[in-house]
Parts: structure tokens; sequence; C-alpha cells
């Protein structure tokens, strides 16, 4: 039996619906029998319908990203100087937890793009997050300090996977361009924080704080487009397999009345 087909971390412009559907394959897909699997639920303030599915693994990697990394990078852009220790369990439970469980999930969904940028982000705030707040030590915060070439090391490594994450979206003929645009701020504020580690400086936090915002953000934007596309509402994520067919018929156009 081949592999499961992939599915993109954004829906589809031409129809608001995921481009593909888990865990179908050539040979084999599940279907489901709305008269028979199907029941509307009681509450009157979130009702949902219960079914023989999953929901949207990537909505909370999104949102999980978005939750830890816009504070963080808000704080880095407006106050540089100021301690996060205090949110440090928040950002490892939202950017943390949440993302590794949406990886999990998106892993069992055949999506393994999103499953590794999920996952691997989210051990990093978990990491970050015990880091900051030394519950991993035991140690006052004040008396535990990281050498700045081990911190540079570990920072140059993800942001190594971070460039790695932004080529694979973009050679993914399946991909968008948001996606590859929220990578990319990401990709720019690893690498000035990383500088930073090196060769501190308030500049260089506050550019990598507006870019780790602008990447927040988008991540944002680009929960909306996931929820709204349940409702059959579309937003534009610059789907490549639009974009790229339509650039290609109108290549095929000029060409053919070149002829």
């Amino acid at each position: 039996m081949q592999n499961p087909k992939q599915i993109s971390l954004f829906v589809d412009e031409a129809d608001g619906k995921p481009s593909a559907v888990p865990y179908q394959n050539d040979d084999v897909a599940l279907s489901i029998d709305d008269s028979d699997h199907h029941e509307t639920s009681k509450q009157p303030m979130f009702p949902s319908i219960y079914a023989y599915r999953e929901g949207n693994a990537g909505m909370l990697g999104l949102i999980g990203f978005y939750a830890a990394t816009f504070p963080n990078s808000l704080l880095e852009l407006l106050s540089p100087s100021t301690i996060q220790t205090p949110t440090a369990l928040y950002m490892a439970l939202f950017g943390g937890v949440l993302q590794v469980y949406a990886g999990v999930k998106d892993y069992h969904h055949g999506n393994s793009l999103s499953s590794c940028i999920f996952t691997v982000f989210g051990l990093h705030w978990i990491a970050k997050g015990l880091l900051d707040s030394n519950i991993a030590f035991f140690k006052p915060v004040e008396t535990y300090t990281v050498d700045p070439s081990v911190m540079g090391c570990y920072l140059a490594t993800l942001t190594s996977l971070n460039l790695a994450f932004a080529v694979l979206a973009f050679c993914n003929p399946e991909g968008s361009y948001l996606l590859v645009i929220t990578l990319s701020a990401v990709l720019f504020k690893l690498i000035l924080v990383t500088i930073n580690a090196w060769f501190p400086a308030t500049a260089l936090v506050q550019v990598a704080g507006f870019f780790g915002v602008v990447g927040s953000l988008l991540a944002f934007y680009a929960f909306m487009a996931e929820a709204l596309a349940e409702e059959g509402r579309v937003l534009w994520t610059g789907k490549f397999s639009g974009v790229r067919s339509r650039k290609e018929a109108k290549r095929n156009l000029k060409s053919n009345k070149s002829k």
C-alpha cells in the first residue's frame, strides 16, 4: 500500500477545503456516510458535529505558535532588556505542549512537513521554558546563566532547521506563499538572535523582535484562514497549485501565440 498523500498546511483557495483527505491512499479512501455517522451536539454555545474523523491539527499548532512567539517577540521589540522568566511556563505550555501535540496529530494525518515544523518549534519552546524558569536545574533564576557560546550553537542549529523548513515549503508543490513568508520571517528572527548570542546588541534584539511579531501575526492570519475555510470562506494564502498553474497557463498561451 502506498504512503498517505501529503496534506498542505493551508487550505486550497479554490473551494476552501483541505487539498487532501487524511488517510486517503490512491487505492483506499475512507468515506463517511452523513446519514449514519453524524450526530449534532446539544451544546448551545459551541455546537459541533461528531463523526469518524479528526479536526485540523494545524490550527492548534498555528495558534500555539502565535500564543508564544507574539508576546516573546513583542517584549523583545518594545522592552529588549526585560527578563521574560515570569512568562517561561506560559510559553512552554502554549508554544511547546500545544505545538508538539499538533505535530504528532499531523504526523498521523500523513502531513510530514508541518509535523516536523510544529514538533521542532514545540520542543524549542519547552526547552526555553525550562531553561528560563530553571525548573530543570532547581536553582534560583539569578544564580544560573547559560554560556553565550552554548546558546549560540543551539540557536544556530535551530536556525538551520528553520532554513530547511522554508526551502522545503517553497519546493512543495502543494505549499503556499503564506507558509514560506511566515517561515522566512521567523528565520530572520532566529538569525539575529543567534548573532546576538555571540555579539550582544540591543538593536539586534529589537529587530529580531520585529520579525518575530511579523511571523507570529502571519501565523495568526493562517489560523484564521484555516478556521474560516471550515465555514466555506476563503482567505488568500497564495496556494502554489493555483498560482503556478495560472502562470504556466499564461506562458503556454504566449508560446502558442508566438507559434
